[in-house]
């Protein structure tokens, strides 16, 4: 898979609420690749199993991460699971772990593009691990995917949430403590935010048609 960063990376950051920004990350075509891929792979998997794929992840493409490496759930210190329903139950998430030839060039094009930009946000912090991305998928009209996700925080320093699609309603990811919501961003667009209690956010329910996510975590 070969991933188009936005050139107008560097250029498109946005203040959207407290440490909240808003950047283009891919290109609206790639973006589009990934859902086509995604569909494709077909490796769909519940909330707590992609919980499971471990932060350090440079052993190769379609390989977990050594046991010893590996977390029990990154919402294990939440208040409630932020999934809709019990985890293990939906099958609305897929790892980039499933996907032979996307973590390695994704990782790449991160350290290349992203982190400069995360650099310029978080003078002090500096990302050494980028967790194996996982795509969320949520439709209005399947009742054995995802339609939202409860409120919750994520456990890792910063978390990125990328859009992969247009072409629904509803939706977005909110930041109650925040008073702040995304709405619908744009395709290849994304949003980037410290992990931890202090954001604890979740997304809106999507009422018409299918929403595509990426998400990834750095340490």
């Amino acid at each position: 898979m070969k991933f188009e960063f936005s050139p107008e990376l560097s250029d498109s950051i946005q203040v959207e609420a407290m440490q909240v920004y808003k950047l283009r990350l891919f290109t609206p075509r790639c973006a589009q690749k990934i859902c086509e891929a995604l569909d494709l792979n077909g490796e769909w998997e519940s909330e707590q199993v992609v919980d499971r794929y471990g932060p350090g992840l440079d052993v190769g493409d379609h390989e977990p991460a050594p046991k010893e490496m590996q977390k029990d759930s990154s919402r294990m210190n939440e208040k409630e699971s932020a999934a809709s329903d019990e985890d293990g139950v939906r099958k609305s998430c897929q790892s980039f772990a499933t996907m032979p030839g996307f973590y390695k060039p994704y990782k790449a094009g991160v350290e290349k593009y992203l982190y400069p930009v995360m650099k310029e946000l978080w003078p002090t912090f500096t990302p050494r691990i980028v967790r194996n991305p996982y795509c969320v998928k949520y439709d209005a009209d399947d009742e054995s995917l995802y339609k939202e996700m409860r409120v919750h925080w994520d456990q890792c320093i910063v978390s990125l949430v990328v859009a992969l699609n247009d072409g629904y309603e509803g939706g977005g990811t909110f930041f109650p403590e925040l008073v702040y919501a995304t709405g619908r961003v744009a395709a290849g667009s994304a949003i980037i935010y410290p992990g931890g209690v202090a954001h604890e956010h979740g997304a809106k329910t999507v009422t018409k048609g299918k929403r595509y996510v990426l998400v990834c975590e750095f340490f």
